[in-house]
């Protein structure tokens, strides 16, 4: 059977034929278009979250990943400066250069060239526990011939002893029933550590924080025992050892205050030390507060109205 089909009918069979081609056509290149742009919308995904990590770093303190910037630096500038009106951000001023001093030249004093007033806090934790076994914080007074200790611990009662740097005694005033009571005894000979300068290995470091309104610089320190880290305010060019011969370190109920008492060759005030033992599990943290500088409370070495017992010939 002959089929015989129309010159028109042939050219919309055709027409069709095109048509479904194109729309096929146009629906593969409609698919592939959205296949392209679900993966450019992959890849963005990802360069954000990297974007992110990145700026993550850098507000962790990172100084460069990937060579990237924050993004927002205008925010962080005012929220530095807002810091900074709350004190909370350090002064860009750099400590002076470290001087250091033999220890093994550390003598005996007459007079200081510190005057002033501090407070210090000693603690001493063992066994990794995070409950101080003692605590003792005594307030130092230093004028040019005398130096008064006011101490107040955890393993005694709160007491005074002025040395007189002139006449070499030392005089304990504490508060009895009956009202203020003085001892006058013969200073003892001040102790100190038991090392030299080739006992022990100093390093300076480049990181600075503000303490008390100074600068101080962090020194790392070896003995033949412990490892010490200090902040020093090496702007006050104050000899520490020789500040602390002027009292006597035995007067204390913590055994190792003696370890405190010396900043270990550096010139300047210690206004942070962490000492940690490596012969027992035993840490040792002192710290410096309440700095006043050429200022004396002439008060403290007042022991007038006090009943004094002069021992000082026995």
């Amino acid at each position: 059977m002959n089929h015989y089909f129309s010159p028109r009918i042939i050219r919309l069979l055709a027409f069709c034929c095109a048509f479904s081609a194109a729309s096929a056509l146009t629906g593969q290149i409609d698919l592939d278009k959205k296949i392209e742009e679900y993966l450019k919308k992959g890849e963005r995904k990802v360069e954000q979250r990297v974007d992110r990590e990145v700026d993550k770093k850098i507000n962790e303190g990172v100084d460069e990943v990937f060579e990237k910037k924050p993004k927002k630096e205008k925010k962080k500038k005012k929220s530095k400066k807002g810091e900074e009106t709350a004190g909370q951000v350090e002064t860009p001023a750099a400590p002076p250069p470290p001087k250091y001093y033999k220890l093994e030249e550390t003598t005996d004093i007459t007079r200081n060239d510190f005057i002033g007033s501090f407070v210090m806090k000693v603690e001493v934790s063992r066994d990794g526990s995070s409950t101080p076994a003692v605590s003792e914080t005594r307030t130092l007074h230093f004028a040019e011939k005398a130096t008064a200790v006011q101490i107040t611990s955890s393993a005694g009662e709160p007491a005074t002893v002025i040395y007189d740097l002139e006449k070499n005694t030392m005089t304990t005033v504490k508060q009895g029933a009956g009202g203020k009571v003085a001892i006058i005894l013969k200073k003892p000979v001040s102790k100190r550590i038991a090392l030299t300068s080739e006992n022990i290995k100093t390093t300076a470091l480049s990181s600075t924080k503000l303490i008390e309104g100074q600068q101080c610089a962090k020194f790392l320190v070896e003995t033949p025992d412990d490892f010490i880290t200090i902040w020093v305010a090496s702007g006050l060019e104050y000899n520490y050892d020789l500040l602390m011969r002027s009292s006597n370190t035995q007067q204390s109920s913590i055994q190792n205050l003696l370890k405190v008492s010396s900043n270990y060759g550096i010139l300047g005030l210690p206004m942070e030390m962490v000492i940690e033992s490596k012969i027992n599990n035993e840490i040792v943290q002192m710290n410096l507060s309440a700095l006043k500088i050429g200022v004396v409370d002439a008060a403290v070495f007042d022991i007038t109205g006090a009943d004094v017992t002069d021992m000082t010939e026995y």
